[in-house]
């Protein structure tokens, strides 16, 4: 396991994105990543939501981070649910 300082990047990225009032279609130039060999791009879209959410939550880092946490705990439960109900189970 190793710990890597990608989310601090992601918010400044984000950050700097909204200061500068320049949205790029593709993303920062960061969003690449390569793992084991194999590169892996990070999409705007996902710059565009901590954009938003920076802008909401006056770029406080834990507010954002529980947010995005409550976010997925409810979609995991939601999609359970509806698995289930599909599943008659």
């Amino acid at each position: 396991m190793n710990f890597i300082l990608d989310q601090p990047s992601h918010m400044f990225a984000a950050k700097e994105m909204v200061d500068t009032r320049k949205i790029p279609l593709i993303g920062p130039v960061d969003g690449t990543r390569v793992v084991n060999g194999k590169s892996y791009f990070i999409g705007s879209q996902y710059y565009y939501i901590l954009g938003v959410l920076g802008l909401a939550l006056k770029w406080d880092v834990v507010s954002i981070t529980k947010f995005i946490l409550f976010y997925w705990s409810i979609t995991g439960l939601i999609m359970f649910f509806w698995i289930a109900k599909k599943l008659d189970l």
